[in-house]
């Protein structure tokens, strides 16, 4: 009846002895988010099963920029499993490269990956340049003074109002475009007035 006991005992042990430890390994997509102040970075976090059974896993995630917040879709996941990471930034998170760090742990293990968010400084919009150009707004005060001087003569008056319209549209070449649209509603006024 002993070697009964014994046959099966072997029986149960050698299959546990040889079974794989449960692993996992994680990972967060993209590896890279662009964005602006005041909008939102999305990533996606995968837990995948390596070996053994799978048993559920705890997700935390660090490196959120500052004067921002995130809402993580789930902080327990069994693998394989998805969760979902959003990170709200706001007008006062600084512009920079963030590393976002995406962990899966338990009680004896932890796996890690990162994955980047840049935010991106919000540039001034091109079309207002010029109206810091020092010459620019000399020509404009030049334009406004002569304009009203020459009030009684339109064709002058209209000559020194283009002065400093031509000179940002000659310097400013991307937003010229734009320039000849005010150019052209301003031949229209003064031709409507001397025609009237």
């Amino acid at each position: 009846m002993k070697k009964w006991y014994l046959f099966l005992l072997i029986l149960f042990t050698i299959p546990l002895a040889f079974s794989d430890d449960f692993d996992f390994n994680v990972s967060i997509s993209p590896e890279k988010r662009s964005i602006t102040p005041g909008n939102v970075g999305s990533f996606t976090i995968d837990v995948t099963l390596v070996s053994g059974t799978a048993e559920p896993v705890n997700i935390n995630v660090s490196g959120i920029p500052p004067s921002s917040s995130y809402v993580l879709s789930s902080t327990t996941l069994t693998p394989p499993g998805r969760a979902y990471l959003n990170i709200y930034t706001t007008s006062n998170t600084p512009a920079g490269n963030y590393t976002i760090t995406a962990c899966a742990y338990t009680d004896e293990k932890i796996r890690c990956d990162d994955a980047i968010l840049e935010v991106k400084s919000v540039e001034h919009p091109k079309v207002l340049d010029f109206l810091s150009d020092p010459l620019f707004v000399l020509f404009l005060i030049i334009a406004g003074i002569g304009t009203y001087l020459t009030r009684n003569t339109p064709w002058i008056a209209f000559g020194l109002l283009l002065l400093p319209i031509i000179y940002a549209a000659l310097k400013y070449l991307e937003i010229s475009a734009f320039l000849v649209l005010i150019i052209a509603f301003t031949i229209v006024y003064y031709l409507k007035r001397v025609l009237s």
